[in-house]
């Protein structure tokens, strides 16, 4: 695991890279999302989880306070990216995408909105 953190506009920008098994699944991504997320870490205004699956190529984007990559100038990365989580905590909002292959070979399978879920869990 490595993580980033920015500032922006006095705004505080946490970005986490994480190595995941290929048997790795959606279920265990948003299990491992809503358990960080409850932390808040940082006191951030925004949180990305990216999740790789091979640790050799998890680098950080090369564009400061963003989650995402340029497919062309960064194609190695993006060729081993699985799923991003991001949240703003500032407006609650949330979302996981999911890549069947990875990043570079297309778009999310499936989107989720993990607000809703965060708000039961914390009740």
């Amino acid at each position: 695991m490595k993580k980033r953190i920015e500032t922006v506009d006095f705004n505080v920008y946490v970005l986490f890279l994480f190595k995941i098994e290929p048997t790795v699944t959606k279920a265990n991504i948003i299990d491992h999302c809503r358990c960080r997320e409850v932390s808040q870490p940082f006191n951030a205004v925004f949180n990305a989880f990216i999740f790789f699956t091979d640790d050799v190529h998890a680098v950080f984007p090369k564009n400061k306070a963003t989650y995402i990559y340029d497919s062309l100038e960064e194609e190695e990365a993006t060729k081993y990216i699985k799923a991003i989580y991001v949240s703003n905590n500032s407006s609650g909002f949330s979302k996981l995408f999911h890549y069947p292959i990875n990043y570079f070979y297309g778009e999310p399978e499936e989107i989720y909105y993990l607000d809703d879920f965060m708000k039961k869990q914390l009740k």
